[in-house]
């Protein structure tokens, strides 16, 4: 697959980011579920696919149209090991 960019300067390939997606909810539905290891492996994973992800840049991005379960995911996500 070829480079894209995602709303960065720099380019994320495609297999990458998707990859890195699922790692994404998988380890904050982990972390609400208070499996922390389970949550921490997945962060780790993601920022492997990804090393230059952001919860900020994610927090932008979010479509929820309830802000309290879009910060919820964001903090799931931070107590899991993003930043």
């Amino acid at each position: 697959m070829r480079p894209l960019t995602l709303g960065m300067n720099a380019p994320v390939d495609m297999a990458d980011h998707l990859t890195g997606l699922p790692r994404l909810f998988l380890g904050g539905i982990y972390r609400e579920l208070s499996w922390e290891e389970e949550a921490r492996v997945e962060a780790a994973e993601l920022l492997r696919f990804n090393p230059h992800y952001s919860v900020e840049v994610d927090r932008q991005r979010l479509p929820h149209k309830d802000p309290a379960a879009s910060e919820r995911h964001i903090a799931a996500l931070c107590k899991a090991g993003l930043k």
